[in-house]
């Protein structure tokens, strides 16, 4: 292991210090230093975001659930087959066109704010069009519209 010292301010008062393993990097110039560090501090970022970590969360839910039943359903619509979908931030943008990914529904709507969004006991299995079509009402009110 190298610890690299890099000098992350213009004054030069601060300094930040990443681990690396010196074998993975082959540094030329300060200006791949540079970089390297840009690179370590967003995979850090992305790692750690809120956003991140409910992927993390959805992905192990969902990937119960398939464990579980052998196939993911809509608990609304019974629509069956869906994907699970990908797992890291820099990747989800493949999933925005994909008709059969499941999404996770909080029963109780978060804008109401009376659970943890991240309480996998308010969540269900939806497919994206009844995610989208039950907006912020209740699985009573959206299942009485829907009949």
């Amino acid at each position: 292991m190298v610890k690299i010292l890099i000098n992350s301010s213009n004054s030069g008062s601060t300094k930040q210090y990443h681990i690396i393993d010196e074998n993975d990097v082959d540094i030329q110039s300060y200006a791949a230093l540079i970089l390297l560090n840009d690179d370590l501090k967003n995979q850090e970022e992305e790692e750690n975001s809120e956003v991140q970590i409910y992927l993390n969360k959805r992905y192990e839910f969902l990937s119960n659930k398939l464990l579980e039943f052998g196939v993911l359903t809509c608990e609304y619509c019974g629509k069956s087959h869906l994907d699970i979908g990908h797992r890291l931030m820099k990747d989800s943008h493949l999933d925005n066109k994909n008709k059969k990914l499941a999404t996770i529904d909080h029963r109780i709507p978060r804008i109401l704010k009376l659970i943890d969004p991240l309480d996998e006991t308010n969540w269900s299995v939806a497919c994206k069009r009844c995610n989208y079509r039950k907006g912020t009402k209740s699985v009573k009110e959206f299942m009485m519209n829907n009949e």
